[in-house]
């Protein structure tokens, strides 16, 4: 099953995943874990500071070769 980055939309999540224990459905892709927290809670409206994440790789068999950034613009590989 994909997985899709609730901050940047980068689906599927190439690499690293962080998935939130608390929140249902709200993955992140690397980039977007290690962001400003500030930044991030604001974008990802029902994650809150207190909560956890749990951490699994995804296989990149069948990954985009490129993603664009929906917070940046930025094209990413």
């Amino acid at each position: 099953q994909d997985t899709k980055c609730a901050n940047c939309y980068q689906s599927p999540i190439i690499g690293t995943c962080f998935s939130c224990t608390d929140c249902k459905n709200v993955n992140l892709c690397q980039n977007c874990y290690f962001l400003d927290q500030e930044r991030l809670y604001a974008t990802v409206r029902s994650h809150r500071p207190d909560h956890s994440f749990s951490m699994h790789i995804i296989s990149t068999a069948s990954a985009k070769e490129t993603y664009q950034c929906n917070w940046c613009g930025t094209f990413h590989a």
